[in-house]
């Protein structure tokens, strides 16, 4: 494909993902949260170091000795809740809906991420830093800022062998916070980078047609 076809798409580039040194060091300003200390320094008169013999652990119990544990105090609960809903009711419309996610997800970001960091533009940028897809958004015609659906072309994608440790970091070629990603983030990034407002945008997606293109096992679960 040549470059003024690829223009003509606006396939995206990694420069598209680029953070200036401001925004780098920042997250989220509804994760970015105070933590002071609520509570005194007790004065160390008052709790004075134990001694070994009073800190050591206590031998196990006899075998012999009864539990506490009464069966009888325990239930199961009827219904099973996510816990991503658990402070809040079934949404009943598309507005409750985003009510619920903005308060629940980080900005473009619908999973719950190991790290404010990791968000689902993190997650695109790895496998379009990569080179293993060509991603195209197609923005909507009367709301120029809204994307109305995207496109995804799957060029290759990396194996382990690619990695020397599955958690050695492959830095990004343009400034991002995280700078880098792992084999694992590169896994996540086939899962995470595809949910993009999935209750009201499609992704079109295809293979490139090299004869030569092959895929991990976990690749198949995908």
């Amino acid at each position: 494909m040549d470059q003024d076809h690829k223009k003509e798409r606006k396939i995206q580039t990694s420069q598209q993902y680029a953070m200036t040194p401001t925004t780098q060091n920042q997250t989220h300003p509804q994760y970015s949260i105070p933590v002071t200390n609520q509570f005194q320094t007790l004065p160390s008169e008052d709790f004075p170091p134990l001694t070994y013999a009073q800190a050591s652990i206590k031998p196990p119990s006899s075998p012999t000795q009864t539990s506490s544990f009464d069966p009888s105090k325990y239930f199961t609960k009827p219904l099973r809740n996510p816990i991503a809903y658990t402070k809040y009711r079934e949404p009943q419309s598309l507005l409750e809906l985003n009510k619920l996610i903005k308060a629940t997800f980080l900005p473009d970001c619908y999973h719950i991420p190991d790290s404010p960091f990791k968000t689902r533009q993190f997650y695109e940028l790895i496998l379009v830093d990569s080179k293993s897809v060509e991603i195209e958004h197609i923005p909507d015609k009367h709301t120029p800022n809204f994307i109305a659906y995207s496109k995804c072309r799957i060029l290759k994608v990396l194996t382990g062998k690619d990695w020397p440790t599955t958690y050695t970091t492959k830095s990004f070629s343009v400034p991002f916070n995280p700078s880098g990603y792992h084999y694992v983030d590169y896994q996540n990034a086939w899962y995470e980078t595809f949910l993009y407002r999935p209750f009201n945008h499609s992704w079109f997606l295809n293979f490139d047609t090299r004869p030569d293109i092959t895929f991990p096992l976990w690749f198949y679960e995908w």
